[in-house]
C-alpha cells in the first residue's frame, strides 16, 4: 500500500538514518526473542508453570511502560492489574519444578514481549505514526532477526529434512495462516493505537477466559473449582479496570503507590511553582504601578 502510494509516510524522517537503528531495529530484536526465549522456556518447564508464570505478564508490561515514560499507572490501575494476574495465575495446575534457567529464560520472554509492546505504542501514539506506516516499518526488522536466527539454528535441518517442501504442497493453508497474521497485527495495533499496550494484553486474557466459559457452555467441557473462582477474580479485575480507566476512581484516595505518588508529587510542585511565579508577577505588577 506504500509502494502504490495509496498510504504516504507522514513520519519518514523519524525513522531515518541512525534512528532506524535506535527506534526499529530494537522492536525486531525483542519480537526474535520473545520467540526464541518462549519457546525454549519449553524445555526447562512444564505448561501449568509456564502458563503461570504468563499471567503475570500485564505486571511486567505495566512497569515497563512507567520505566519508559510511556505511561504511569494511577493506583487503581495497578491493583486491577494485579488482581487479574494472580486470579489468572490460580487457573493454572502445576507441579512446582523450579528451575533457575527455566525461569530466567520466561522472564527474558515476558520482558522482551514487553519492550516489544511499549515501542509499538511509542510509534503509534507519541511519533504519530498509522496502523499501515507502523506495519510497513517495524516488520521489515522482525522479519530479518527471525530470518536470521533461523538461519543460524534452523536451515540446516530444514535442508536435511526438505522441509521447504512443506510450504510448497501447502500453499493455500499457508497464504491463509499469513493473511490471518496480518489481520491480528493489524487489529492488535489498533488497539494500542486507541488505547495501550497494557490494555491490549488484558484484552487478551479476558478472550481466552471468554473462550474457556464458550467451551462449558456450549460443548460441556469441565473445569475446575478452583478454575472458576480463579476466572472470577480475573473478571473482577478486569471490571475495576476498565472502571479505572474510565477515571471512576478518581475522587478516592490511593496515595500507597510510590508510582502514582511521585507522579501526583511531581504535578502538585508544578503547581505550586506556578502559583508562586504568578503571586511574585502580581507583586512586581503592584510595584510598578505604585511607583
Amino acid at each position: 500500500m506504500v509502494k502504490t502510494g495509496i498510504v504516504v509516510l507522514q513520519r519518514k524522517e523519524a525513522v531515518e538514518g541512525v534512528l532506524w537503528y535506535k527506534r526499529v531495529l530494537p522492536v525486531g530484536l525483542a519480537y526474535a526473542s520473545t520467540l526464541a526465549f518462549g519457546n525454549t522456556v519449553y524445555l526447562f518447564l512444564n505448561v501449568g508453570f509456564i502458563q503461570m508464570l504468563k499471567s503475570f505478564t500485564p505486571v511486567i508490561i505495566m512497569l515497563t511502560a512507567y520505566m519508559a515514560s510511556i505511561e504511569t499507572p494511577t493506583m487503581p490501575v495497578i491493583y486491577s492489574v494485579i488482581v487479574i494476574s494472580i486470579g489468572t495465575a490460580a487457573t493454572c495446575s502445576f507441579s512446582p519444578e523450579l528451575n533457575v534457567a527455566g525461569v530466567t529464560l520466561m522472564f527474558l520472554a515476558e520482558l522482551a514481549e514487553a519492550i516489544r509492546l511499549i515501542f509499538t505504542q511509542f510509534f503509534l501514539q507519541q511519533l504519530k505514526f498509522g496502523i499501515v506506516e507502523s506495519q510497513y516499518v517495524l516488520s521489515p526488522a522482525s522479519a530479518f532477526w527471525l530470518f536470521l536466527a533461523s538461519a543460524l539454528y534452523e536451515l540446516p535441518t530444514m535442508y536435511k529434512d526438505n522441509a521447504l517442501a512443506i510450504i510448497v504442497n501447502n500453499i493455500p493453508a499457508f497464504f491463509v495462516a499469513s493473511f490471518m497474521g496480518i489481520g491480528v497485527n493489524y487489529l492488535s495495533y489498533l488497539v494500542i493505537q486507541y488505547t495501550s499496550s497494557l490494555t491490549m494484553k488484558i484484552l487478551g486474557t479476558v478472550r481466552n477466559i471468554i473462550l474457556i466459559f464458550y467451551g462449558v457452555l456450549m460443548h460441556g467441557e469441565v473445569i475446575t473449582q478452583n478454575e472458576y473462582l480463579g476466572y472470577g477474580v480475573a473478571l473482577a479485575g478486569f471490571v475495576g479496570y476498565n472502571l479505572a480507566q474510565g477515571k471512576y476512581f478518581d475522587n478516592m484516595n490511593f496515595n500507597m503507590c510510590p508510582l502514582c505518588c511521585n507522579s501526583n508529587n511531581n504535578k502538585d510542585s508544578k503547581k505550586s511553582e506556578e502559583v508562586e511565579d504568578k503571586s511574585v508577577l502580581l507583586a512586581a505588577a503592584s510595584t510598578d504601578s505604585q511607583v
